[in-house]
């Protein structure tokens, strides 16, 4: 019996999203030889769609492999790794936004056009709250947290809501702390600029 909790490697992680995709594009190619088989228009449009997008979803599968990755290593190796999440997880709303609108030509149904419309909106929302948490749990992880839940699902324990919702405003604040100390460093390489410029006007 395997242990859930085991964290994988980075040829694990590249490994297993490799034949993902390979089986993936089998499939893929299995559907479009189907195709001969059959006079079905919807069967077609759906894999038309799919063959149209296919460099699309392998681009994105690649963004959030390397996520993955980046996640699999120690800080601060690991710091790129929300920030491809981030950009997977747009990717990854463009193309429900675009299902959604084949969605919409094939039932005819005016619902989905509409959720087709809107979902741009969603890009800029989906994409902050992607970076904020993905870094807050690399600054909890920093703290100690994590290896404190690791050793709790290895003994089957779990964790109440009022700890996890400590362990979130602990991250917080390390996060804001750390884009306070950034700010006030260069507040400071500033002020030491715009000293040494008057030193040389005079």
């Amino acid at each position: 019996m395997t242990d859930s909790c085991k964290e994988r490697t980075v040829p694990e992680i590249i490994i297993s999203k490799a034949v993902g995709l390979l089986v993936f594009l089998f499939l893929l190619y299995l559907a479009n030889i189907a195709l001969y088989a059959t006079d079905s228009p919807l069967s077609y449009q759906i894999v038309f769609f799919l063959n149209e997008n296919v460099g699309f979803l392998v681009l994105m599968s690649i963004i959030f492999m390397f996520g993955e990755v980046f996640d699999a290593l120690r800080f601060p190796f690991n710091l790129p790794a929300p920030l491809f999440n981030a950009v997977g997880s747009v990717f990854l709303v463009f193309f429900l936004q675009m299902v959604f609108g084949l969605l919409g030509v094939l039932t005819g149904v005016r619902v989905f056009d509409a959720m087709a419309s809107i979902a741009f909106v969603l890009y800029p929302f989906v994409f902050t709250i992607v970076l904020v948490f993905g870094y807050a749990r690399i600054f909890t992880c920093l703290s100690g947290v994590c290896k404190e839940e690791r050793a709790r699902r290895l003994h089957g324990e779990k964790r109440t809501w009022h700890e996890v919702k400590e362990d979130l405003l602990a991250a917080k604040n390390e996060f804001v702390n750390a884009i306070d100390k950034a700010l006030a460093d260069m507040r400071a390489q500033k002020k030491k600029e715009n000293v040494k410029g008057k030193k040389k006007k005079k």
